[in-house]
């Protein structure tokens, strides 16, 4: 009945055993459709305009029988596992940044009291406790600023190369693509996604290192001296 010109691959096996395609006017003369179909897709582009699009077609045809849904409506599941992926990665990610923070937060209570003694002879020639914690807030922000810059530095190549390359995940992408997902991710390179997580680690340990000030600022030159 019809000549096969072309295969295409949708990313999923099962779809593909059970999707065609066809010219709509040879599936029209087929089943003595004329000037018919069942369903018509609109694709918007982009998820923002879903709801706009949706309220103009629902406008637009009130005064008929016809029937207007969004792909939620069709797929109530779909959205469900979106919001838990979603959730269940910015959970890891959060979880990741405040691992960061806290094992440079270590770090930088270590070298406190490494330095202790330091301190107080600085503080035993005149060096204000104030001056003295603005100097190592200072160093503080100057170590997250260049660590936070050199990852930027060294991260943003590779993403930009995955972005156009793809990373695959190798023997497993057989697995995802029995769900319908490719075998590769591409990277989303953008503002957020680039300066979104190392601004919150440069943040974070910026506004870390007002402990070791308040901790210096209690400091007396003789037992500071004195510290092991």
């Amino acid at each position: 009945a019809l000549s096969v010109v072309g295969i295409f691959e949708s990313g999923s096996p099962e779809m593909d055993r059970e999707l065609s395609e066809m010219p709509l006017g040879r599936f029209q003369d087929t089943f003595g459709m004329p000037n018919e179909a069942h369903t018509i897709v609109f694709e918007t582009g982009a998820l923002r305009n879903v709801a706009a699009t949706v309220d103009r077609t629902r406008l637009a045809l009130a005064d008929t029988d016809l029937v207007v849904l969004d792909w939620d409506q069709i797929t109530p599941g779909l959205r469900q596992a979106i919001t838990l992926d979603a959730s269940t990665a910015g959970l890891i990610y959060m979880t990741l940044l405040v691992v960061v923070v806290f094992t440079v937060i270590n770090t930088l209570l270590m070298a406190l009291l490494e330095r202790t003694r330091e301190f107080g002879i600085l503080l035993s020639i005149g060096v204000r406790p104030s001056l003295l914690g603005k100097i190592v807030w200072v160093e503080t922000a100057l170590l997250a600023f260049l660590g936070v810059g050199g990852g930027v530095l060294v991260g943003l190549p590779l993403t930009l190369y995955f972005a156009v390359n793809g990373l695959s995940f190798g023997e497993s992408s057989a697995v995802l693509e029995q769900w319908g997902l490719p075998g590769a991710i591409f990277p989303e390179v953008s503002f957020l996604t680039v300066l979104g997580g190392p601004g919150l680690i440069g943040l974070g340990v910026v506004l870390s290192g007002f402990y070791p000030v308040i901790r210096i600022r209690r400091f007396e030159a003789v037992e500071a001296m004195n510290a092991p």
